[in-house]
């Protein structure tokens, strides 16, 4: 999240493990940040002070991803563990909010629809997106449109259509409330090699997606139109480097992608 004075942070030290993810609530009041042991702490960002309200052992291995849903009320966190792969719970009781199930490896990425009747896909090492209705949240239906690693997922803010990308170079488009899939971008591939991030714009209109191949997309949702590249090898330290594992769009003019080498470009 951008602010006006992008110098201006906080700095949250209470994880006794590396942190892993973190993301703040709709309402902005709370932030939860998920950890290599497999615990979330949900903290208060309200009054500056960021007290605990809650923490639970989410799963028994690392947390690669979590996502509140519209209400600012519950959160789906996923990765890797023994009994469960996923678990969604209320974000102040830590009391469970439906099942996340489906994958038969660990999940990278989870993805929430805002509006009800709410949505939520994940995303998995076993090539599969798994597509959920709620609340509770139960499984309804496996995707098998990648045939790689699934590495991210995202919803449109308006709800109507969500995406997933992977190592197999593809970007997928769905319907936000059936879960169907809708096209592939690009004519074979949206890049050359793994994508590792997708974003869409707060418009909804376009979606962005970062890969390996250091290439930044920007794709236009309703015909599949790639309308925009930007190439971060042009200003990386090398090729290594200049992969993009990450991506954002923070502000409707604003994308921040990060590289493997640890850079953050921030696009106009």
């Amino acid at each position: 999240m951008l602010t006006q004075n992008p110098q201006s942070t906080l700095v949250y030290a209470q994880h006794a493990h590396p942190v892993t993810v973190a993301r703040i609530a709709p309402s902005g009041f709370y932030a939860a940040s998920g950890d290599t042991s497999g615990l979330v702490r949900v903290w208060d960002l309200a009054s500056g002070e960021l007290m605990l309200k809650l923490q639970t052992q989410a799963l028994s291995g690392k947390i690669t991803d979590l996502q509140w849903d519209g209400e600012s009320k519950r959160i789906i966190a996923v990765g890797d563990g023994r009994e469960r792969f996923g678990h969604a719970f209320l974000f102040d009781s830590g009391s469970s909010v439906g099942e996340i199930s489906g994958h038969s490896k660990p999940i990278n990425a989870v993805a929430i629809r805002r509006q009800r009747p709410f949505r939520a896909v994940t995303a998995g090492d076993d090539t599969h997106v798994v597509f959920y209705t709620g609340v509770p949240f139960k499984y309804s239906k496996t995707l098998s449109g990648h045939t790689r690693f699934v590495q991210d997922v995202a919803y449109a803010a308006d709800g109507s259509t969500f995406a997933s990308c992977g190592s197999d170079g593809q970007v997928l488009v769905y319907d936000g409330q059936s879960g169907d899939q809708q096209q592939a971008l690009g004519e074979q591939q949206a890049h050359n090699g793994t994508v590792y991030g997708v974003s869409y714009a707060p418009d909804s209109k376009h979606l962005a997606t970062a890969g390996a191949d250091g290439l930044v997309k920007v794709w236009r949702v309703e015909n599949g139109e790639c309308v925009a590249t930007w190439d971060a090898t042009e200003r990386a330290a090398s090729k290594v480097d200049a992969q993009l594992v990450g991506l954002v769009w923070a502000q409707p003019q604003v994308l921040i992608a990060v590289g493997l080498g640890g850079a953050l470009y921030v696009l106009d």
